[in-house]
């Protein structure tokens, strides 16, 4: 066996330099074309834009947030999301799915995100992984930074659509139970009954009494009518019984404001009642419970790929050429 020497090198290259050069122009024509098909979206990116959360996710801890969402969920057995934290893994989710959604429909005229789609990097599918980065390579980056910005607004959007329709079926089933409350007793049986019960002698001194009563209550604790509303349609055990509910004075001034004020459901739509505040408060302030993130960019250099492409020409030349003449020593 014997081992090649430089020199051996150098006369194949003596003999074949021509053959050498054909095959290296060749494979450079080769990757020219590359160049220009393929590997043409590779090398047009300039930009790496990144959405990093890692320094604001509030669910991992006791957070303002936190605490709010909590609330939302213990008060409302039906609440679509378990905790914060279910929130925001659903929030990735279909960022996640919306950039699956652009890359289903290829052709460029109908859709103009699919492009970009093909370059977005989302750093884990495990969507309640606390450290999320969203990451898109462009030859844009204001291109890509509204790219991501889209992939946010339809998540938002769709998680507004799921709470406001979970705010609209409490709503109305509230408004419905109310109404039937107040088909149950009428707000003149049940002031007849404080009349007895506060030894107001006629209806003048009735309104007047009820009219105080509410007023120090909402002066003294800042509740609204909401309140009120909620806090009589707690009480459904009581008012099937007449004599269970009239022993609560409370109730009964809170019943009788309420139902003078709102005499049944065509009147509780008119009026445009305040419902449920806590939660219209959450959907209108959306962003607030959303992740927070952090947006960087830097400059993305493609040069390495011109360099392997010479290289790799350069290498499989000398194979052929080498290769040819060794075949043509043994023959």
């Amino acid at each position: 066996m014997r081992f090649f020497t430089f020199q051996d090198f150098t006369n194949v290259f003596k003999k074949r330099y021509k053959m050498f050069v054909t095959i290296f122009i060749a494979l450079m024509l080769l990757s020219f074309y590359a160049n220009n098909t393929f590997l043409k979206d590779k090398l047009d990116q300039k930009y790496k834009v990144i959405f990093d959360y890692k320094f604001f996710y509030s669910w991992t801890t006791n957070s303002k947030n936190s605490i709010k969402f909590n609330d939302l969920t213990e008060k409302y057995e039906y609440f679509p999301f378990e905790n914060l934290k279910e929130f925001h893994a659903n929030y990735f989710e279909l960022i996640y799915n919306f950039n699956i959604d652009d890359l289903k429909i290829k052709n460029v005229e109908k859709n103009k995100y699919y492009k970009i789609a093909k370059s977005f990097h989302f750093d884990t599918p495990n969507f309640t992984y606390p450290n999320r980065r969203l990451t898109l390579i462009w030859d844009n980056a204001e291109d890509a930074e509204e790219y991501l910005n889209n992939l946010h607004k339809k998540a938002k959007k769709e998680l507004k659509i799921v709470t406001q329709t979970f705010y609209d079926k409490e709503y109305y089933t509230t408004l419905n139970n109310l109404n039937e409350f107040l088909l149950t007793f009428h707000p003149k049986v049940i002031g007849e009954e404080i009349k007895n019960k506060f030894k107001l002698n006629d209806q003048a001194e009735l309104e007047e009494y009820v009219k105080n009563f509410i007023f120090e209550i909402k002066k003294n604790t800042k509740v609204d009518d909401d309140f009120f509303l909620r806090l009589v349609l707690s009480k459904t055990e009581m008012t099937r019984n007449l004599d269970v509910f009239f022993k609560d004075s409370a109730i009964m001034l809170y019943y009788y404001y309420l139902g003078n004020k709102y005499s049944g459901l065509d009147e509780l739509g008119s009026k445009n009642i305040v419902l449920m505040s806590d939660l219209s408060n959450f959907i209108e302030n959306l962003d607030e419970f959303l992740p927070k993130f952090r947006y960087s960019y830097t400059t993305v250099n493609t040069s390495y790929i011109y360099y392997i492409e010479v290289l790799l020409a350069l290498l499989l030349s000398f194979l052929i050429v080498f290769t040819l003449h060794l075949k043509d020593n043994e023959n």
